[in-house]
């Protein structure tokens, strides 16, 4: 396969995941952007492998992970901007101080990401792949915890409490209407 059919199939890919995560997110279908994104990765690394052309050199490698260094700076400076800005306006509903907290984590995973990864390439010695894997695995693992405790931890509802509804902390829901039996 040639670079120039390769990068028509490439747009023509893009288009079509662009059109149906559009579509299945105003549908409130969250699974198929999922699915559509992991097969467009697939087909496009089987298609690249295809393409006889030389696709990028080491010039090319070298500016791109210099752009990629300053985005991921300048990044992290506006997210923590706008993390503080929610954080000061927590006063005027709920969700600015939630907000801000994963803009926080997001950021705090990002440099971690991004840590590992120089360190890895770089080749240190005490880092090996296998301890590199199972890093990122633990990092995704306790990603997943952590925002799983936090919005599955029921700290936003209504609570039984001595035959009344109590309100903890500011759950969206109104009061239920069932009668509380404790």
């Amino acid at each position: 396969m040639t670079l120039k059919r390769f990068r028509i199939i490439q747009l023509f890919v893009v288009i079509v995941l662009a059109g149906s995560v559009g579509w299945a997110t105003v549908r409130q279908i969250y699974f198929v952007p999922i699915m559509a994104t992991a097969l467009a990765v697939i087909l496009l690394f089987y298609l690249r492998s295809m393409v006889k052309e030389v696709i990028a050199d080491e010039r090319d490698h070298e500016i791109g992970g210099k752009a990629a260094r300053l985005a991921i700076t300048m990044f992290c400076w506006i997210v923590i901007i706008v993390m503080f800005a929610f954080l000061a306006f927590r006063g005027y509903g709920p969700y600015f101080e939630t907000i801000a907290v994963a803009l926080g984590y997001a950021v705090c995973l990002l440099m971690v990401l991004y840590t590992v990864f120089f360190r890895y390439y770089n080749q240190v010695a005490f880092l090996e792949k296998k301890f590199v894997y199972i890093l990122v695995g633990a990092l995704l693992i306790l990603f997943l915890i952590i925002a799983g405790l936090r919005l599955l931890s029921g700290e936003d509802s209504w609570l039984c409490q001595n035959g009344q509804w109590i309100k903890h902390g500011s759950p969206s829901a109104p009061m239920p209407s069932a009668e509380c039996q404790k």
